[in-house]
């Protein structure tokens, strides 16, 4: 309910109008009515009062709420206004409505306070309004007040009301609930079990004794002949049903469907008919003997139910069966029970050399040990009978080709040949087992098996799909210069021989593989594979090959050049790459020295090249690469004492001593030290190298060696010393070294 209407903006009624009372009950019991109205007060209907009268005022729905002086009133505190008895107040600091006579600053009869002051009856300011509030504070539940404070609409439950399950209550008992009750003080916000013992009724008819449990339920005790649940209710007979009807609490009996009560195929206990083949008659139908070691037995096979008649047997063959063994006679010692023939009673006679086939176990692999009769026979196990548990082969396979793939195993042994008893050592037709997972290869590896006697491992995964465009079957990529493709991108011709009477050779190129991808390159002539120069014309005694300007190559009569000229032939014609020109004088073009050897006494070798042809102009060469070289000549011989020296291209005869005996690759003698010797000054190892040897992991030591050339240390590849292979570490149980790049570990398969 609305307890304190919202005060609208400035320009409002006179306060004395704003006091309202709708459909208002009034308590008969006094001033106090306010605070003591949900104590049990008597209230009767009164019409709704003039609010200037002041007082308190009871709504339709039982809330209290004030309307002396006007009605509820913003205060000075934040709280909500005294109701006094001429309807003039002020304020509890922040608090509630008292319902006592505060003595107010200042009053008036019937009209609104103003401050301190106060006006009589006059229209509302501003300052006497504050900050509006929702269009209307109320929030639908009847035991709040529900206050217009500084512009924020509050509810409080009333002191005397708790509000549960949606709904206001009274203090005391739940109206239809005596298990619950309203109790303020232990709180307002839901309802208080009532205290154990209280009296209540559970509803059922079927109960005694209705209690509360002091946890806010009803209980009650079972009245007798009454059920409340299927377990209540028990028949006698076997053949009747007996359930509970919740709704009246009465066990209600019903006959169940074929139950039976007697009949030699009735079960008595429980009233159901006995499963087929259960024996029920008296005159054997058919008997059956057996040896059990010296004693004679036997069984009888009788009629039997059907499994749905409980008056007699069934009469069918299907629904006989045979009753338990029974003992007939125990032979005397020295006898034993034996079987007689056609179904005959067995008799006691001599003992048998065997009762059951595992008697007659010979121990050979290749033999079918049986007994019969009391005597062991081994007769030859058939051909391709596996025998055995010797292996005499082992193959290997893998799952496939992929990433993470198994290699796989399966053993074989030997096969009995059909004739002997014994099982081979070796046979053309084994016995193979299931294949196994031995290894599963990691992820970034493959299963390899080379043939399968040899046992699979797992190597680095490839590169790419072996037998695809540039990828070899070990999946690695082609070399650079493999022919992938057979379209002739390209052809070269070339002249060969001294004309005239030379030939005309030509070459092809394919597109070629780059070694590092699986691209097969026809764009790019850096990767094409040249075929091999072949001859494709042999020319005329009187012809020699030319070149066109588009470098093809065919036989001319035309000749090349003046015989006169120095690389012209007598013909006409050029004179081959290698030619000595004759126009230059023998040796002037350039010389040439270099040592023998570095011994002392040693030589100083020399030589003189002339200028050369190039096989493609008449006139001399001056290019390095057709200069004509002679051959090698001593030319100087050094004295005893010395030795021949290269000094950055400067040859001559020096005295021995070249270097300090102190330097790392010098001897005492002041030589150079010999090339594959270690550096003397060499203190720690320049380069470690490591490699794989099944479980180990090896490694060497490479140390800084000499020349042969220089006093100093030299750190080339060449020139390295190195130490021999040594263990560096053991591989643990079933682990074996795996190498990745550079690095080296123990791999568990």
């Amino acid at each position: 309910m609305s307890a304190a209407k919202r005060l609208g903006p400035p320009a409002q009624p006179p306060r004395a109008a704003l006091g309202r009372v709708t459909a208002a009950r009034r308590c008969t019991c006094g001033a106090l009515a306010a605070a003591l109205w949900l104590a049990g007060c008597a209230a009767e209907p009164v019409a709704p009062r003039d609010p200037s009268q002041g007082g308190v005022g009871v709504e339709s729905d039982g809330i209290v709420f004030d309307v002396g002086g006007g009605g509820v009133l913003p205060s000075d505190g934040g709280g909500v206004a005294d109701a006094g008895q001429d309807g003039a107040s002020t304020s509890d600091s922040g608090g509630a409505p008292d319902g006592g006579a505060d003595s107010g600053t200042a009053g008036d009869a019937g009209g609104a306070t103003d401050g301190a002051t106060g006006d009589s009856g006059g229209p509302l300011d501003a300052a006497d309004i504050g900050p509006p509030c929702p269009a209307d504070c109320d929030d639908g539940i009847p035991c709040t007040t529900d206050v217009c404070i500084g512009g924020t609409c509050t509810h409080n439950i009333s002191p005397a009301a708790c509000y549960a399950d949606g709904q206001c209550f009274f203090a005391g008992p739940h109206p239809t609930d005596p298990c619950r009750v309203c109790d303020p003080k232990k709180g307002q916000l839901g309802l208080q079990p009532a205290a154990t013992g209280k009296s209540c009724d559970d509803g059922s008819a079927c109960s005694i004794g209705d209690a509360c449990d002091g946890a806010g339920s009803c209980l009650g005790s079972p009245a007798p002949g009454c059920c409340k649940d299927n377990f209540d209710c028990v028949s006698s007979d076997p053949c009747v049903g007996s359930t509970c009807d919740a709704g009246s609490g009465v066990c209600k009996s019903a006959a169940k469907p074929g139950c039976c009560k007697d009949g030699v195929c009735c079960d008595l206990g429980s009233g159901a008919v006995l499963p087929k083949g259960t024996p029920c008659g008296k005159e054997p139908l058919a008997t059956e003997w057996a040896c059990d070691g010296p004693t004679i037995k036997k069984r009888e096979k009788v009629a039997g139910c059907d499994g749905a008649s409980a008056s007699a047997c069934g009469g069918s063959a299907a629904d006989a069966s045979f009753g338990a063994w029974q003992v007939v006679q125990t032979c005397a010692s020295g006898s034993a029970c034996v079987l007689g023939g056609g179904g005959a009673a067995p008799s006691c006679g001599k003992p048998p050399n065997c009762l059951s086939n595992s008697e007659c176990n010979d121990g050979n692999h290749c033999t079918v040990d049986t007994c019969a009769q009391g005597d062991c026979s081994h007769k030859p196990e058939a051909a391709g009978s596996p025998c055995g548990n010797a292996v005499i082969a082992t193959e290997y396979k893998c799952s496939s080709g992929d990433p993470g793939g198994q290699v796989q195993q399966r053993k074989a042994v030997s096969t009995c040949d059909g004739a002997a008893t014994t099982c081979p050592t070796t046979t053309k037709t084994p016995f193979w087992g299931p294949w196994q997972v031995v290894k599963t290869c990691a992820y970034f590896e493959i299963c390899k098996v080379s043939t399968p006697q040899e046992a699979g491992t797992c190597v680095g995964a490839p590169k790419c799909k072996p037998g695809t465009t540039c990828c070899t079957a070990e999946g690695e990529y082609a070399a650079k210069a493999t022919v992938c493709g057979e379209k002739v991108l390209d052809t070269e011709y070339q002249c060969v021989g001294t004309p005239p009477g030379n030939m005309v050779q030509m070459r092809t190129a394919k597109p070629g593989c780059s070694g590092s991808s699986t691209t097969c390159f026809e764009f790019s002539s850096s990767y094409w594979v040249w075929s091999p120069w072949q001859t494709s014309k042999t020319c005329a005694a009187k012809e020699s090959c030319e070149l066109t300007w588009e470098g093809i190559g065919s036989c001319t009569t035309k000749t090349q050049c003046s015989p006169t000229s120095g690389c012209c032939t007598k013909e006409g014609f050029f004179q081959p790459h290698g030619a000595a020109c004759s126009a230059s004088t023998k040796g002037s073009a350039d010389s040439e020295k270099k040592c023998e050897s570095s011994d002392k006494g040693g030589w100083i070798l020399s030589r003189t090249a002339t200028y050369g042809c190039s096989g493609k102009a008449s006139s001399c060469s001056y290019a390095t690469a057709d200069l004509v070289w002679d051959s090698w000549q001593k030319s100087v011989q050094c004295k005893p004492n010395q030795a021949c020296k290269d000094s950055f291209g400067y040859i001559a005869c020096q005295d021995a001593g070249v270097c300090s005996p102190t330097s790392g690759c010098c001897t005492e003698a002041g030589t150079y030290g010999a090339k594959g010797s270690k550096c003397k000054s060499s203190s720690s190892a320049w380069e470690t190298e490591r490699k794989c040897d099944n479980t180990q992991i090896l490694k060497r030591l490479g140390w800084a060696g000499c020349s042969g050339a220089s006093g100093s240390c030299s750190y080339a590849d060449a020139d390295l010393v190195w130490d021999a292979w040594t263990l560096d570490k053991e591989c643990g149980p079933k682990q074996t070294c795996k190498a990745s790049g550079t690095y080296f570990y123990c791999s568990t398969p």
